[in-house]
């Protein structure tokens, strides 16, 4: 599960610089998340109780990581505005309720009420402090890789042979000087500038290529999860000692 919630670095990173920190649309963005984990851990906790396939309930979740990244990396460009982003972030914020209500009942499935302390630490231990750190330590080292990497293939491109650069970068450069810049730091700073772009477009590349890489591995888990027969032992009473719902 953690291998696609902490994919939220992809949206973040992605967020930071193209809203620049403005408080407005990072509250909308919350909001989001608020009202769908409001909806989703509420929805899956009666399905469960329904008597809804646990199978089920976690291939849904599995499949709302895959269709927001795949989305995602589809539309990702340099100027996505708030709505572009409402359908993914509500399917992240969906996934997470669904996979992690169920994933819960199931750690909590056939543990005696004395054993409860050690599962609730060994749950803590392995969500908040193993899955959180290694999962956005994992992104964050696969994004900066990715980054340094489309970035030196993109600069490869820029020479004097490439017209739209020539174009563009003499441009840059009359823009600078006419505000009063001498020609050569007027040619500094219009480096610097097409530097930047360089890093945001190869910054989009890689978020994009881990979006689809990953949610292309969302799906596969998705379709795993439907074979594991054991998901459903809440249904065998004679395995399931501590039962925490009537069956």
């Amino acid at each position: 599960m953690y291998i696609f919630y902490t994919t939220s670095l992809l949206y973040n990173t992605y967020i930071d610089f193209n809203f620049k920190g403005e408080e407005h649309y990072l509250a909308h963005i919350g909001l989001i998340h608020v009202v769908c984990y409001a909806i989703s851990f509420p929805l899956a906790g009666i399905m469960f109780h329904k008597g809804y396939s646990k199978r089920l309930i976690l291939s849904i979740g599995f499949l709302c990581y895959a269709f927001s990244l795949i989305y995602f990396c589809h539309i990702i460009q340099t100027d996505l505005s708030y709505w572009d982003l409402v359908l993914p972030l509500m399917l992240e914020s969906i996934a997470y309720g669904f996979i992690l209500t169920t994933a819960a009942a199931f750690m909590a499935t056939n543990i005696p009420r004395k054993h409860n302390k050690d599962r609730v630490m060994g749950s803590i231990t392995a969500r908040y402090v193993l899955g959180t750190f290694i999962g956005y330590s994992f992104y964050s080292n696969w994004l900066f890789r990715g980054v340094v990497r489309n970035s030196a293939h993109l600069a490869e491109n820029l020479t004097v042979s490439n017209l739209p650069f020539t174009s563009e970068l003499k441009k840059l450069t009359s823009g600078f000087a006419y505000k009063g810049a001498d020609m050569q730091l007027a040619h500094q700073r219009a480096l610097a500038v097409l530097q930047e772009k360089v890093h945001i477009q190869a910054t989009l590349i890689t978020i994009r290529d881990i979006s689809f890489t990953v949610g292309i591995l969302a799906i596969i888990v998705a379709i795993i999860v439907l074979f594991v027969k054991r998901f459903e032992m809440h249904k065998i009473i004679s395995k399931n000692k501590y039962r925490i719902i009537p069956w």
